[in-house]
Order: structure tokens, then sequence, then C-alpha cells
């Protein structure tokens, strides 16, 4: 129109709040924290909260930082954790509530399910308390509308600039396995090891690295290491910062994913954006994640209807699961087409994920929330 300016888009103000611990060395950086970094790289103005290592310290910085900043934010968007972690949502969610702040509850954890069917009341009524959910996998997605809620999937976000494409089009022995996760028994490690060993049994010469932060489990993994014999064949490297980790990514031929719980693993999708196959347990939303991206091996467990299985000691069962996986590496061994298929495919999977289709999703999401027009864009209120 002549003679009319257009007056931009206002942007809200947001807060992301949830466990921003990746400043401190050896901490992982999360999906709050990428997403956050993003939006404010688009000028949106943006606080955070909290980088305090102690979880109770850090809920108590997360709740007085709400309040005290509430009047000149528009938005939280809060990071949702099963376990411990699902306290401060509840208490997050009354205080955001109480002050009048709109809130986005964004659902992260593969456990939460779990928590959802030993208290399915209580999580309804925490997550009721939103005025908008989002899930980063139809498989969150799928545990809200259970609880009668409605979620928006909006998938975890990489910046496809940090992760270099390399396609594999074959393995060659020595395989080069990389497993990057932290060790914990959530993430089962010492499966790796197993499968590791049936490799070797079989003649196939692989070597595996293990990298991540230690939670427990990794002095009881070299000592199983040591046993099997693998000491000259699986190194154990630590935590990996962004330029170790990327180097890792390209100079190994396949990713070891070994979780007992997950839902939408960052570490996958970079992972896969590298052109790395990825072979996996088959759980919780890693099948929505990787469609025929990956080859995932169901973890063997005991069923009821199954008696084969009832008697079975839970190191059966990790054999069992570590004869499948091997299984999996060995076929790929002989089918170089289904290597290649699998990098490409990967490598698609990660574009689908890159940051602007996900701004968008959360532009939509915004305008739903009434946030398009929550302010006029020169308020003059002060930054962070």
């Amino acid at each position: 129109m002549s003679g009319q300016s257009v007056q931009a888009w206002p942007k809200p103000r947001l807060c992301f709040v949830g466990p921003h611990l990746a400043r401190h060395p050896g901490w992982v950086t999360t999906q709050s924290e990428v997403v956050s970094a993003l939006f404010a790289q688009e000028g949106y103005e943006v606080r955070s909260t909290s980088s305090v290592r102690s979880p109770w310290w850090r809920t108590f910085d997360m709740l007085s930082s709400i309040f005290r900043w509430h009047r000149r934010l528009d938005l939280m968007v809060l990071s949702v954790f099963s376990g411990r972690a699902f306290l401060y949502a509840d208490w997050l969610g009354r205080l955001a509530r109480r002050v009048g702040l709109k809130q986005v509850f964004f659902l992260h954890g593969g456990d939460l399910p779990e928590l959802a069917r030993r208290a399915p009341e209580r999580v309804r009524r925490v997550l009721a308390r939103a005025d908008a959910i989002v899930a980063p996998s139809p498989f969150l997605a799928r545990m809200a509308e259970d609880l009668g809620l409605e979620a928006t999937v909006i998938p975890n976000v990489l910046d496809l600039h940090d992760y270099t494409f390399r396609a594999r089009v074959e393995l060659v022995e020595p395989i080069k396995i990389l497993w990057l996760r932290t060790f914990h028994p959530i993430y089962h490690p010492e499966l790796a090891l197993e499968v590791l060993d049936r490799l070797r049994r079989r003649g196939i010469d692989a070597e595996l690295t293990m990298a991540g932060q230690d939670k427990g489990l990794e002095a009881s993994c070299r000592s199983r290491a040591v046993e099997l014999g693998l000491q000259e064949r699986a190194r154990f490297v630590g935590f990996l910062g962004a330029t170790a980790k990327a180097e890792a990514l390209s100079g190994h031929d396949l990713y070891l994913h070994t979780n007992r719980v997950d839902n939408t693993p960052v570490t996958v999708l970079e992972a896969a954006a590298c052109g790395l196959p990825v072979v996996g347990t088959r759980v919780g939303g890693m099948a929505d994640l990787l469609g025929d991206a990956g080859l995932l091996i169901p973890p063997i467990v005991p069923r009821t209807d199954d008696p084969g299985t009832l008697g079975a000691t839970a190191d059966d069962l990790s054999d069992a699961t570590a004869d499948a996986m091997a299984d999996a590496i060995e076929s790929l061994v002989h089918d170089p087409g289904e290597v290649e298929r699998l990098s490409a495919a990967g490598r698609a999977l990660a574009e689908s994920c890159a940051w602007p289709a996900a701004h968008d999703r959360w532009r939509r999401l915004f305008t739903q929330l009434g946030l398009a027009d929550a302010r006029e864009p020169d308020s003059g209120d002060p930054s962070p």
C-alpha cells in the first residue's frame, strides 16, 4: 500500500526453562539451549534459566527467575522430564498460572510415558496447566493424547552447518563403531561391548569407541572389556566437546545405539546427519524418529505370553539382544547397497530437522496462543 509502512510481526518475549548446563565442562547441550539460542539469533528477546548444577538450587533459580521476570515475558517454554525433574514442572507450572504467564510445556525423555502409566492423574493434572504442549516426536504426542491432551509435534533441531556429511557406501574392516551416550543404566553401555564381542567371535574385525559422561558405569564397562579380551578393540575416550564429537562422527563407520529407554535422541540425529548408518534398539520413539533410516532391533524382554522367556535372566535377555544387533551389523557387512541407503536416508532425516522448518512451526504455535500481537514491537522493555 502506497504511503503506508508495514509493521513487522511482533516477536513474543521468551524464557526457556530447564537444565542449561552446557557452559560447564562435561555437560551435553540440551534442546532447550539449542532452540533458545536460535530464537535469539532470529532477533527475539530471550531469557533462559538455569545453569546451576545442583538440581535443588537449579529449581530454586528457575522459580525465582520466573517470579522476577514474568512482567517482562510473554511466554515460558518449560522443558518437562520424568523422575525427580517432574517436580519442578509441577511447581513452575503452578507459579506461571499464578502470575498470569502463558506457558508451553516442551516434553523430553523416553520415560515420560512410563511415568504417565504409573500416575496418569498426576501427569495429566500437571500437563493440563500448559497453554500448549510441544512434543519432539509422535511417541510423546501419543502419550499426551492418551491423557486427553493435545500436543504439537516439533522435531528436535539440528544446525546442519555443524555436521559434515560423508556418504558411507560399504563397511570395510576394521569397522569403526561409535557409541556416544552417558555411562548410565538407561543407556545400557555394556551391551555395546557384548555386540563387539559377538562380531569378534564371528571373525569380523571391528573397533569400538565409547564416549560420554560417566554416571557410574564406565569402570564396570572397562572391566568387562578386559574380561572379554577387548582391551585392544574398545577405547574409552570420556566426554567429547563439540569439536572432538564432530571428529568422532566423521571418523567412524557406524553408530551403535543401545538404550533401554529413549525418545528422539539428538545424538542419533547427529550421527545420521554425518552419514553414519544407525543400528539401535527399538525402544520409545526410535521407530518414529528413524523409520526405515536405521536398523532397529527389538530389545528382548520377558513376556507373560511367552513361556520361553519367563525364566530367562537379565543376562540371557541382554545376550539375545546382543546377538540380534551383531546379526544386523553382519548383514551390513555383506550388503553395501543397504549401507549406502541408510547413510543417505539418515542425512535426509537430519535435513528435515533443520531450524527453518521448526521455526515456522513455533511461529504458528505462537500465533495460535495469541502472541503474534502480544505487545507492540517498540514497547521499550529492557533486554535481559
